[in-house]
């Protein structure tokens, strides 16, 4: 089954910087579970997904996004203790990696299957290393945010780390550093640290990788039985340690340093998802969302650009707007609506618009097709009827049933031409023949050089 989208957004809403660590096979035990353990730190000083599609959302959206879509469990099913595929786990890994195999193969059904010409038996007894295709075909489809791994490199087997929850960007610069401080961390891992799971709760770690998601530096974790700030707690004992990991790496000593000097300055002046909310935020306030989000697409591209890591990133200015390139009824119309069913009290629908200061009230079927228009204009002959009928008069009985409308695609010329041939003060816009939005004249007066809609 093949499937074709129209836009890069599907990738994009999960692309992440995902890294590989290498670790014993006798260490797999400890150095998972300490993965598991700073997870949450790391991320926290790592957030970088704070908006989909126009919405504020949490300071890592992606975490939440993903394991959303990629939920294959059954609603029917759900009074079963079923874990997710996308999941930070139920506690902590105790045994091999060969024990971690055999409960992810006992807890999660085959997804995808292809032909298979090793025999990994018939390997190992010809004296050769097995690929475990089938294995890691399996282990593919299991999503861990902390996923083990199993390969073949320069003729060794070999463990690693998958780290899959460092969002990418917002810099060249910020993904290293983000590798810098999780590699100086895994390595960084003390003596009493090995047996994790006698000082920590696993549900605390659990706990603290939700937060950081959802609050990024801003959080409070609980870590080995204390509540901290995250910021602290990174500032103040997780980066010392990752110093430490780096330099039993034999890491340059300024690289060090500098990079992870460049997490620390995120942690005092502020996080990729800070940056982005506190720009959008201003954006917006004298521009439509559209215009927004493409003058911070830009904003976020020149940034790039320069080579610094987003701490050192200055606000996007009121003249470094780019000129308005919204060009048809899509970009420019209002998503956030307030509708009437036809059906609906006429008594109780005038009282909220009143109350939502709304002057035009599109009214939809139960398929939101658009059946008809309220506006205060041509209310002023139904005050009278609406008062007096108390709860008999219908929306049905007041709207307007022809209205003007336009498509998300209809050029904004266009629209407002016939907006004002028409002596009209809204068009509501259909996609598909359903509502989707609608355009006043408060929305093209966010448009550069647009006349006002009359």
């Amino acid at each position: 089954m093949a499937i074709s989208h129209d836009s890069v957004m599907l990738e994009a809403c999960n692309t992440s910087f995902q890294m590989h660590l290498q670790i014993k096979p006798e260490e797999f035990e400890s150095k998972y579970n300490w993965a598991q353990a700073i997870s949450g730190p790391v991320l926290a000083a790592s957030v970088n997904s704070p908006l989909l599609l126009g919405k504020e959302l949490w300071s890592e959206t992606r975490i939440a996004l993903f394991q959303q879509s990629m939920d294959t469990r059954k609603l029917t099913r759900a009074n079963i203790d079923q874990q997710a595929r996308v999941s930070f786990g139920e506690n902590w890994v105790r045994g091999s990696i060969v024990d971690h195999y055999k409960s992810e193969l006992s807890r999660f059904p085959i997804l995808l299957t292809k032909k298979i010409e090793e025999s990994s038996y018939q390997s190992l007894m010809d004296g050769k290393i097995p690929q475990l295709k089938a294995l890691n075909l399996h282990n593919g489809t299991v999503y861990r945010w902390n996923r083990p791994c199993y390969g073949v490199g320069n003729g060794k087997a070999h463990i690693r780390i998958e780290n899959r929850y460092i969002p990418s960007g917002p810099s060249v610069e910020d993904e290293i550093a983000n590798m810098a401080f999780w590699v100086g961390l895994m390595h960084g891992q003390s003596e009493d640290e090995i047996d994790i799971w006698k000082k920590m709760d696993f549900s605390d770690a659990k706990n603290n990788f939700i937060r950081a998601a959802k609050e990024g530096s801003e959080a409070v974790m609980n870590w080995m039985g204390k509540k901290s700030l995250v910021s602290d707690l990174i500032s103040n004992e997780l980066l010392p340690k990752a110093k430490k990991g780096l330099e039993k790496l034999n890491v340059n000593s300024q690289e060090i340093a500098y990079y992870l000097g460049v997490v620390k300055q995120r942690l005092e002046v502020h996080t990729g998802s800070q940056w982005t909310i506190k720009n959008y935020r201003a954006l917006k306030k004298n521009s439509s969302q559209d215009h927004a989000l493409l003058t911070l697409t830009k904003g976020i591209y020149e940034n790039q650009r320069s080579g610094k890591s987003v701490a050192e990133w200055p606000d996007i200015q009121s003249d470094q707007h780019p000129k308005n390139q919204a060009t048809k009824m899509g970009h420019i119309m209002s998503t956030t609506l307030i509708t009437a069913n036809q059906a609906d009290s006429a008594r109780l629908t005038v009282e909220l618009m009143r109350w939502n200061n709304i002057h035009h009230l599109p009214v939809v079927d139960d398929q939101r097709n658009l059946v008809g228009l309220i506006t205060w204009r041509h209310l002023d002959k139904y005050w009278e009827q609406i008062r007096l009928s108390e709860n008999l008069l219908c929306v049905e009985d007041i709207m307007v049933k022809k209205v003007v409308t336009v498509e998300t695609t209809t050029p904004i010329a266009v629209a407002y031409k016939r907006a004002k041939r028409l002596k009209i003060g809204c068009l509501p816009v259909l996609q598909n023949s359903k509502l989707v939005g609608i355009i006043t004249k408060r929305d093209l007066n966010k448009i550069n050089d647009a006349p006002d809609l009359q």
